[in-house]
């Protein structure tokens, strides 16, 4: 059977991947976008409330948006694999290949590398063993409702984990906000005063957890620090937002990356060619949702640009 060849490949499918398919898509481009999780949306579909994005004064949520964000894109003719990830970039000609976690390979004229970052892992004793049963990187806002009257612990001081203690604050007795720094700064100022002003969320400030521990199998205690030994929080949960590192170790090398492995980039092309890039793995982007989609649109342009190329040189 003869290979499917794809005028464009997206490899993730968080707010730049999604913006990206759905202009690619609705400008004649076969388009194809793979995604490691089995939904769409990357990070963005952990935000719990978006209030700053165009156009939605009263907000909405992550999940929304990319939902909505998926189904223009469908509408519009483009292909989703969900569930797998890529392992490997194969540069031959004038294709790329793109080998994915389930063994197979899609091939396509031009790669558009949008697939995000990965949650930074916490370094504390318990966190491993507790991971998935009490310890969480990121927040399901599907599952809020089932912290009714529970008592959670929230690590960062940035956008994501001030949404998720507010949001959280809708359900629990009480959420526990803890933070390196001495202050929110870090935090949309429209956030730090939700949180501040919450009767149910208290703010710990130039701290840091320390080892959490549990009974059963199930998250009972977070440990932090400062002060001297320890201060012992009771806590049905923790959910950490510490930021996040790109997504860059399946290239092995094959595009050039910056100091801290994020794809460098020459208006949106890669050193490889005929691959761009787009979102939060991009070098120098703004890491927001509003910039991701920006990007994806951008990208686009850039990559009929590069097509073009390609066919006046047939």
């Amino acid at each position: 059977m003869k290979a499917t060849i794809h005028d464009l490949i997206i490899v993730g499918a968080g707010p730049a991947g999604m913006s990206a398919a759905v202009n690619a898509a609705s400008e004649g481009l076969s388009t194809l976008v793979i995604e490691t999780e089995d939904k769409v949306g990357g990070q963005a579909k952990h935000s719990s409330r978006i209030e700053n994005y165009m156009g939605f004064p009263s907000g909405l949520t992550g999940p929304q948006l990319m939902s909505r964000s998926h189904h223009q894109a469908v509408k519009f003719g483009a292909e989703f694999r969900t569930g797998v990830s890529a392992t490997r970039l194969g540069i031959e000609g004038k294709f790329r290949t793109v080998s994915l976690s389930d063994g197979s390979e899609v091939i396509g004229l031009a790669v558009l590398l949008a697939n995000g970052l990965q949650w930074r892992k916490l370094e504390a004793p318990g966190i491993a063993e507790y991971e998935g049963s009490g310890v969480f990187y990121g927040l399901n806002m599907d599952k809020a409702h089932e912290y009714e009257g529970k008592r959670i612990v929230i690590v960062g001081g940035a956008n994501s984990a001030g949404q998720a203690a507010n949001w959280l604050s809708q359900f629990a007795e009480k959420v526990v906000l803890v933070i390196r720094n001495k202050n929110l700064l870090a935090m949309s100022d429209y956030l730090s005063q939700r949180v501040v002003s919450s009767h149910n969320i208290e703010v710990l400030y130039g701290t840091e957890v320390t080892s959490v521990a549990g009974q059963n199998g199930k998250l009972t205690t977070v440990t932090v620090a400062p002060p001297v030994g320890g201060h012992v929080i009771k806590a049905d949960a923790l959910h950490v937002f510490i930021g996040a590192l790109p997504r860059t170790g399946w290239l092995n090398g094959a595009c050039e990356l910056d100091e801290n492995g994020f794809v460098k980039a020459v208006e949106y092309q890669s050193s490889c060619p005929g691959v761009f890039v787009a979102g939060d793995i991009r070098s120098g982007s703004v890491k927001r949702i509003a910039a991701g989609v920006g990007d994806g649109s951008t990208a686009v342009s850039r990559i009929h640009g590069y097509l073009s190329t390609l066919k006046r040189e047939q």
